[in-house]
C-alpha cells in the first residue's frame, strides 16, 4: 500500500511482490499494473468450454492495453492526501469474438417458419425462452468441436458443442444459472444415489402473428379429429361440437346415413376470404384430402390459432386420465404425422408434452402402431371447448410442478459435429431449439475487474453494481464471476455467494457485489465503489447510468471506477450512440474528460472492409484464438449477401451502422443481363405480343418517373424480361447530371430517358409512351402507387387496356408489407440468373443505389429507403416499379383471366 502524505511530489511508494514505485506526480505505476494482473491471472480461472478451471491467462491487448494501463495510472489526491487511480470510468468497445455452437441440422422455429441452425442468418427472428419472438444478430462460421447429445425427460434431443451455454436449474446448489455442456456431462449427477442434477424451464407460450388460414383452425381440428379423410364430413356426437362449428359461420346438416354424421358443407361457395371456396376445395387445395396432417402454416401460427386448432383435434379425439395424481390430458393417433403436430402444437403454447408409442389393439388383434401424445393441464386454460371434457381438469397449484421443468436425462459424448453459433437481441440470450422448443444459452474480463474491486482494492462497505438492460442480462457477468470465486481456492474461502438475490458478499470488508437493471426503478440513494455496465447498445435510456454515475462522484469512495463495455450498435439516435460519439471526441482529445479510460476498437467508416489488414483494427485477438479463415469466410458470405453486410461491419468490424442496408448484390444483378439492347425501342421489337405486368410510380413535379415492363417467362422456369421507361422535366436535369458526371444527359441522348419540357412532368407524354407499350404487350394487371391517385391510374389502365372495375389494378402505398413481396421476387429472379434487364443503364443505375429498410417489427418485412430528392444524387426509381409489377404478376398472376390487347385493340409496332 501507498503510504499517506499531503504532497502531490510525494513518491508513490506502492509495493507489490518487492517492487516499490518511485513515480511522484501523476504517473503509470508499474506495482498497481502488476498487482492486477497478478490477481486475474494467480487467483482466477477461466469458467468457459476447454479453458474451463485452467488460469485466466490475460492476451496481449487485455494486459497491455486495458488492465494495465486502467489500474495503474494514478494521480495524486489532495481530499485523500494519496495516490489513487486516475481513471474513475472507463468505456470498452470492441468486436464481438464468440457465440455458443449448436449442430448445424438443429430445428430452429423462425418467424418464417422451420429452418434449421445452419441456415440461419443475421435479421432472423428466433423464439426467447418467454415466447417472443427476438431477431438474432448475429451468427458465427462453421465450425466442429467436441459434441454431446443431450436427452430431456420429455424425449427431446439436442446436440451441442462442448462449449454450448445452457441456463439450468441446479438442484444440488438450488439455483438457476448458465452451464457449458461439458460441465454438464462433468456434474450430470449428485449425491449418493446419483440423482439428476440438472432442468431447464418449460418454455411459455410462443408468441406469433396472426396468420390469414383458409379453414378455422377449430374446425379443422374437429375434422383432422373426426372428420371422413376423403370429403367435408364429420362423424360427431356431441351437439356442443356442432354448435361451435356452425358459430364459425360452417354451415352443418345432417346425413342420411345416421345421427351421428354431419356434412361440413351446402354446396355453396363460403366467405369471400376464402376466395369463394367450398371446404372441400379448401381442403383439396391444402393436400389433406386422404392425406390428413397438419400445414406448417397452423403449426406456426398466432397463440390463438394454435391454440383453437389444438382444441378441435383434443375435443374429437383428446381424453383426460383421472386418477390419484394431478389429471393428465392425451391424444391418441394412429398416424404418427399427427400425433408428432399435436406434440408441437401443445410444447409451442407452453405445455410439457411426450410422445409415446404402443401397439394399438382391437379385441385382442393387433391393428399396428399409434402413439399417445400427454401432458398436465389445467381448469385455467384447458385444451378443451368440450365442457365434458373442461371440466375434469384441476385447479393449477400455487407452487411449480415437476411439469413446469423438464429433468436432463443424459449427457452423451458422440462424434465431433459442424456446428454454428448465434448471438439474439433478447437480453436473456436464451433461445428456442429443437422440434422440442427446449431453451438453450447463448463475460470474463469485466467478471475480473469487478472481483478485483470486490478484494483487492481495501474499500470498506464497497457497493458493486452489474448492470445491463434488464436483470438477466445483468446476471450473464454475475454469472461468470461467481464461478470465478466457486473455482478459485482463494475466493472461494473469503467470499459468500447469495444465488437467489444475485449478490457476492466479502464479510472481511462487508462489501458486496450484486446485479440490477437498467430498467429498474430506485437507483438514486446508491454510492457505489464500481459499476460493471454490459452491452450499453441495448439499453433503452440512461437513467440508470446517470444514477450510478452521480453516485460515485459523491466523493465518498477513495478511487470509485464504472467501466461500460459493449459492441457498436445500430441506432444512431441511441442513448448507446451518443455515449459512443463522446467517448469519440474524448479518445481524440483526451484533456476533454482526463479522468475517464477510452478503449475503441472501431473500424473507420471509409476503411475496405474487405481488405484482411482492416479486420485486425476491430479484431486484436485475428490470427490468435480468432481464426483467419472463418474470418474470411464471414467476409465473403456478406459481399456476397449486402443483407449480412451491416451484421458483418457490426459485429465483426465493430463499426456503427444504420438501419437502411444496401439490398442488390451488383456482381448477381449485372450477370443477368441477357441479351443487351443496342436502344430501348429493340425490346418492343424483340417481345412484342408476350404477356405483360406493369408497375407505376409518378414522382413530384420536377423529378424522375418510371414505368416497369415485366414479361413473365414463356416456358416453366425460364427468364423474365424486364422493360423501364423513365421521364425528367428539363429543369430538373442540370443538378442530377452535375452530380452524377453527365450521366442523364447520356442516357437521354442514347433514347433511355426521355427528358420534357418545362419544370414538370408532361403527364400527356408518360401516357402517350404507356399506351404505346399497351399495343406491344398483353397486359394482364398492374400495381401503382397510391401517390399517383386514382385518375391518373385509370388513364394509364385505359392506355393499356385494362379495366380497373374487374380488379386488374391495385394501388396502394409502399409500405413494408406491399412492397416486400415484389421486393423478395426480384431477389430470387436475380439470384437464379433469370431476371433480364438487358442492360438497361438507368435501371442499373437504380438498383446500384438503392438500400431498404427493415421494418421494426418484423425484420423479414422490407421496403425501399427513399433517398432524399433534394440533397442525393441516387435515384431509385426502376427498383419499386419493378417489385409491383413483380408482385401483380406472382400474386394475382395465376387467378387473373388470360386477355389479349390484340384481339380488341390490334397490333401496332412502331
Amino acid at each position: 500500500m501507498a503510504p499517506s502524505g499531503s504532497s502531490p511530489n510525494q513518491v508513490c511508494g506502492w509495493t507489490h511482490d518487492g517492487t516499490t514505485c518511485r513515480e511522484t506526480t501523476s504517473h503509470f505505476c508499474v506495482p498497481r499494473a502488476d498487482h492486477a494482473t497478478g490477481f486475474v491471472e494467480e487467483v482466477l480461472v477461466h469458467t468457459k468450454g476447454t479453458y474451463a478451471r485452467k488460469p485466466f491467462l490475460l492476451t496481449g491487448w487485455q494486459s497491455d492495453d486495458i488492465i494495465r494501463p486502467l489500474m495503474g495510472t494514478v494521480t495524486w489526491s489532495s481530499e485523500h492526501g494519496a495516490y489513487v487511480r486516475r481513471y474513475n470510468a472507463a468505456w470498452i468497445e470492441i468486436a464481438r469474438k464468440n457465440g455458443k455452437a449448436l449442430a448445424v441440422d438443429t430445428p430452429i422455429l423462425t418467424r418464417a417458419g422451420w429452418t434449421t441452425m445452419g441456415q440461419l442468418r443475421p435479421g432472423d427472428e428466433v423464439h426467447a425462452a418467454d415466447g417472443e419472438l427476438t431477431r438474432v444478430l448475429w451468427v458465427s462460421e462453421r465450425h466442429t468441436r467436441p459434441t454431446y447429445k443431450v436427452r430431456f425427460a420429455d424425449g427431446a434431443e439436442l446436440v451441442a458443442s462442448d462449449e454450448h451455454k445452457w441456463w439450468v436449474n441446479d438442484r444440488r446448489l438450488n439455483v438457476q444459472r448458465v452451464v457449458a455442456t461439458r460441465e454438464l456431462a462433468e456434474t450430470f449427477t449428485y449425491g449418493r444415489r446419483g440423482d439428476r442434477r440438472y432442468s431447464v424451464d418449460v418454455p411459455q407460450a410462443l408468441q406469433r402473428p396472426e396468420t390469414p388460414l383458409p379453414i378455422e383452425p377449430y374446425l379443422l381440428g374437429c375434422w383432422l379429429g373426426d372428420g371422413n379423410t376423403h370429403r367435408a364430413a364429420l362423424t360427431c356426437a356431441d351437439a356442443e361440437i356442432i354448435e361451435r362449428i356452425r358459430a364459425l359461420g360452417q354451415p352443418v346438416k345432417r346425413e342420411a346415413g345416421g345421427p351421428y354424421a354431419w356434412t361440413l358443407s351446402d354446396g355453396r361457395r363460403l366467405g369471400r376470404g376464402n376466395g369463394g371456396a367450398t371446404l372441400n376445395a379448401r381442403l383439396r387445395a391444402l393436400g389433406l384430402l386422404g392425406n390428413k396432417h397438419v400445414p406448417d402454416a397452423y403449426l406456426t401460427a398466432s397463440r390463438s390459432q394454435r391454440l383453437e386448432l389444438l382444441r378441435g383435434l383434443m375435443d374429437t379425439d383428446g381424453s383426460v386420465n383421472t386418477g390419484p395424481n394431478t389429471p393428465r390430458v392425451e391424444f391418441v393417433s394412429t398416424q404418427y404425422r399427427l400425433a408428432d403436430a399435436v406434440l408441437v402444437l401443445a410444447r409451442s403454447l407452453g405445455w410439457k408434452a411426450t410422445i409415446k408409442e404402443s401397439r394399438a389393439r382391437l379385441n385382442g388383434r393387433d391393428c399396428g402402431p399409434r402413439w399417445r401424445v400427454a401432458w398436465t393441464a389445467y381448469a385455467d386454460e384447458a385444451p378443451f371447448h368440450l365442457t365434458r371434457k373442461a371440466r375434469l381438469l384441476a385447479t393449477r397449484p400455487h407452487r411449480p410442478t415437476r411439469s413446469s421443468t423438464n429433468a436432463i436425462t443424459a449427457v452423451d459424448q458422440v462424434e465431433p459435429a459442424e456446428a454454428v453459433c448465434i448471438a439474439i437481441e433478447h437480453p436473456s440470450s436464451v433461445f428456442l431449439a429443437g422440434r422440442s422448443l427446449t431453451p438453450t444459452h447463448n463475460s470474463e474480463l469485466l467478471a475480473a475487474i469487478m472481483l478485483y474491486l470486490l478484494v483487492a482494492d481495501n474499500e470498506e462497505e464497497a457497493e458493486l453494481y452489474g448492470c445491463a438492460r434488464d436483470r438477466d442480462q445483468a446476471s450473464l457477468v454475475f454469472n461468470v464471476a461467481s464461478r470465478m470465486v466457486q473455482l478459485s481456492p482463494v475466493l472461494s474461502r473469503r467470499l459468500r455467494i447469495k444465488e437467489t438475490n444475485k449478490r457476492i458478499v466479502d464479510p472481511k470488508t462487508a462489501s458486496f457485489y450484486q446485479v440490477i437493471a437498467a430498467d429498474a426503478a430506485g437507483a438514486l440513494g446508491y454510492n457505489p465503489h464500481g459499476v460493471a455496465a454490459d452491452e450499453i447498445l441495448a439499453w433503452r435510456k440512461r437513467d440508470l447510468w446517470d444514477a450510478m454515475e452521480t453516485g460515485m462522484g459523491s466523493g465518498a469512495r477513495k478511487q470509485p471506477l464504472m467501466i461500460a463495455a459493449t459492441t457498436a450498435g445500430n441506432d444512431p439516435a441511441s442513448f448507446a450512440a451518443n455515449m459512443h460519439n463522446e467517448m469519440q471526441r474524448i479518445s481524440d482529445r483526451p484533456e476533454r474528460s482526463p479522468h475517464t479510460f477510452v478503449y475503441l476498437r472501431n473500424t473507420p467508416d471509409d476503411a475496405d472492409p474487405w481488405d484482411e489488414e482492416t479486420w485486425k483494427i476491430a479484431n486484436p485477438a485475428l490470427g490468435d484464438f480468432l481464426s483467419v479463415e472463418k474470418f474470411r469466410q464471414a467476409a465473403n458470405d456478406a459481399r456476397n449477401a449486402p443483407e449480412k453486410e451491416n451484421a458483418f461491419r457490426q459485429f465483426r468490424l465493430n463499426q456503427w451502422v444504420r438501419q437502411a442496408t444496401r439490398w442488390m448484390p451488383m456482381h448477381s444483378y449485372d450477370a443477368c443481363r441477357g441479351d443487351v439492347w443496342s436502344h430501348p425501342h429493340q425490346a418492343r421489337e424483340d417481345l412484342v405480343g408476350r404477356e405483360a405486368w406493369g408497375g407505376l410510380d409518378l414522382s413530384a413535379k420536377f423529378d424522375l418517373t418510371a414505368w416497369c415492363v415485366l414479361l413473365p417467362p414463356e416456358e416453366p422456369g425460364g427468364p423474365v424480361d424486364v422493360v423501364w421507361r423513365f421521364w425528367l422535366p428539363e429543369d430538373a436535369l442540370p443538378r442530377l447530371d452535375d452530380e452524377n458526371d453527365g450521366a442523364f444527359t447520356r442516357w437521354a441522348q442514347e433514347g433511355w430517358l426521355t427528358v420534357t419540357e418545362g419544370n414538370i412532368q408532361d403527364y400527356d407524354r408518360i401516357l402517350a409512351d404507356i399506351a404505346d407499350d399497351g399495343d406491344h404487350f398483353a397486359f394482364r394487371g398492374l400495381d401503382a402507387d397510391e401517390w399517383s391517385m386514382w385518375p391518373v391510374i385509370n388513364k394509364v389502365a385505359d392506355a393499356v387496356g385494362l379495366d380497373p372495375e374487374v380488379g386488374e389494378v391495385a394501388a396502394y402505398k409502399n409500405t413494408y408489407d406491399r412492397m416486400t413481396p415484389g421486393l423478395t421476387e426480384i431477389m430470387a429472379l436475380v439470384k437464379t440468373g433469370r431476371f433480364q434487364h438487358h442492360g438497361n443503364p438507368v435501371a442499373s443505375f437504380c438498383f446500384d443505389s438503392v438500400e431498404v429498410r427493415r421494418a421494426p417489427y418484423n425484420p423479414d418485412l422490407i421496403r425501399p429507403d427513399k433517398p432524399e430528392r433534394d440533397k442525393s444524387a441516387k435515384r431509385i426509381d426502376a427498383v419499386p416499379t419493378a417489385a409491383m409489377a413483380a408482385a401483380a404478376w406472382t400474386l394475382r398472376g395465376e387467378d387473373a383471366a388470360p386477355s389479349s390487347a390484340y384481339e380488341d385493340r390490334g397490333l401496332t409496332v412502331a
